[in-house]
C-alpha cells in the first residue's frame, strides 16, 4: 500500500502521495491545487464549491428568478469557520470543513464536508448542508468545479446523449456516451443553464494527453454537467 504525507500549515493544508499531490485553501475553504504529473486539473480559484444558482431557464424558471435575485443566490460570500486534517493511517488522510454562506436578508448556507483521501488517488467526498431558509426554491443544489480547460473529453455512464432532467428523462436511455465538452452545451436561442444528465454512475474529463478526473457514484445516482462557459458568463448573452 502506498503512504500520504500530510502537512498542515497556517493556510495551506498538503497532501503528497507517490503521482499526486494536492493542496487545500484553508482560507477559501476548498482545493487550491490538484496535481498529477506536476499538471494542477485545476483552474485558478476553482476548486469545489457549493452552488445554488444557474443562468436561469427562460421562460420556466422566471417564476423563481425574482426570489433568487432578492437572497442573493448568485452572490453568497463565504466564509470558512473550521479545517480539521488528520491522517488516519499511513495511507488515508481525512479533512473535515465547515462553511458558512450568506447571502441578501440574512439567508444563509451551512456547508459541513468530510474528504476521505487514499493513497491510490482517490477522494471520497461527502457533503451536509443546511438553509436558514428551507422553503426558499433553489435554483439548484450541487458542486461546481473549474477544470483546465484542456480537459475537454467527457464521457460517462448515464441518461443521455440529449440533455434530461428529473421531470423529463425517461425517454433517455442510460448508456456509455462521450463528446467534446463543447458539444454539451444545448444551442438555444438564449445561453442558459443545459446539458445535465441524470442517473449518472461514473464521469470522466480528459484532455488530450490523457490526465483527467473519474467521478464516480456514492450512495444515489448522479447529476453532471460539463459545460464550457460558466452560469455566468452564459447569463447575460
Amino acid at each position: 500500500k502506498g503512504k500520504l504525507t500530510l502537512h498542515d500549515s497556517k493556510d495551506i493544508v498538503t497532501v503528497k502521495g507517490a503521482d499526486f499531490n494536492l493542496e487545500f485553501d484553508k482560507v477559501k475553504g476548498t482545493l487550491s491545487k490538484l496535481e498529477k504529473g506536476g499538471e494542477n486539473i485545476l483552474q485558478n480559484g476553482g476548486g469545489p464549491m457549493l452552488h445554488l444558482w444557474r443562468a436561469p431557464h427562460r421562460k420556466d424558471d422566471m417564476w423563481a428568478y425574482p426570489d433568487w435575485e432578492k437572497y442573493g443566490l448568485k452572490t453568497i460570500t463565504w466564509i470558512t469557520n473550521e479545517v480539521k486534517s488528520t491522517q488516519i493511517s499511513a495511507g488515508v488522510v481525512e479533512m473535515k470543513v465547515s462553511l458558512t454562506g450568506t447571502g441578501k436578508l440574512d439567508f444563509t448556507v451551512h456547508h459541513n464536508i468530510v474528504y476521505t483521501i487514499n493513497s491510490n488517488g482517490v477522494i471520497n467526498i461527502s457533503n451536509e448542508v443546511s438553509f436558514s431558509n428551507p422553503k426558499l426554491i433553489l435554483a439548484r443544489i450541487g458542486v461546481r468545479m473549474f477544470l483546465n480547460k484542456n480537459m475537454d473529453q467527457f464521457d460517462y455512464l448515464g441518461r443521455g446523449p440529449m440533455e434530461n432532467y428529473g421531470d423529463r428523462k425517461s425517454g433517455f436511455d442510460v448508456g456509455h456516451y462521450s463528446s467534446s465538452v463543447n458539444k454539451q452545451l444545448t444551442p438555444y436561442e438564449k445561453p442558459m443553464e443545459c446539458g445535465n444528465h441524470e442517473d449518472v454512475r461514473w464521469a470522466n474529463l480528459t484532455s488530450g494527453k490523457g490526465l483527467g478526473i473519474n467521478i464516480k457514484q456514492g450512495d444515489s445516482l448522479l447529476q453532471i454537467a460539463a459545460l464550457p462557459y460558466s452560469d455566468e458568463e452564459m447569463e447575460n448573452v
